[in-house]
């Protein structure tokens, strides 16, 4: 009853849910994607298909000194976000025509806009730390549940990415697919936005008491 009249909670479990999608999307379908719309060999793909992974530890590094010095988390998840959503959008314009027939785009941009998209764990690493913020004030006992609600929303999204993303293929090639991808990441991006203003009203609210 608690969470549930949190809005911080909801914000959470959406941007989990967002970041967890598009996560397991590039982790699945990037060596598939560099063959069909690179025209690389399946063992160059499979080798390549590793970028999304360092673009993440990367990320992940950086959001977390970054926010180590920063009275909050919530700006560094939405700058981080906004960068992936925005990668991801370029790649649904740029390859919204080309099919497996017209595997001829190159290879250095791709794998530059999916590093930039991979930027979204980041994001994802830093729930947990942003759950210990928002239940330093609340009763005993929700600091798990809040846990583990917004982990099983991660695992939820994750769970329907390979439905969603191989009817898109099938019925629309990538350029649908990257649009499907898109939107969970704006969904992710719009949350992390609404999780930032209830952290500033939140520490404003602290520093009045205090």
């Amino acid at each position: 009853r608690v969470l549930a009249g949190l809005r911080e909670f909801w914000y959470v479990c959406l941007v989990n849910g967002g970041t967890c999608f598009v996560r397991e999307v590039f982790r699945d379908w990037v060596p598939l994607f560099l063959v069909d719309i690179c025209g690389v060999n399946n063992g160059t793909a499979a080798m390549l298909g590793t970028v999304p992974s360092v673009g993440g530890a990367i990320a992940v590094l950086l959001i977390g000194m970054i926010t180590d010095r920063m009275e909050g988390r919530g700006a560094m998840l939405v700058f981080f976000l906004l960068i992936s959503v925005v990668s991801i959008l370029f790649l649904s314009h740029l390859f919204s025509s080309t099919t497996s027939e017209d595997s001829n785009q190159p290879l250095f941009p791709v794998l530059l806009l999916i590093t930039f998209s991979s930027l979204l764990s980041g994001p994802y690493s830093l729930l947990t730390a942003c759950t210990m913020d928002v239940c330093g004030h609340l009763e005993e006992g929700v600091v798990g549940l809040f846990q583990g609600l917004q982990d099983g929303s991660g695992y939820l999204f994750a769970a329907t990415s390979g439905v969603i993303i191989g009817n898109s293929l099938e019925e629309g090639g990538w350029g649908e697919a990257m649009g499907k991808i898109s939107i969970f990441a704006i969904v992710a991006t719009v949350a992390s936005g609404g999780f930032w203003w209830e952290e500033k009203k939140r520490k404003e609210g602290q520093r009045m008491r205090g």
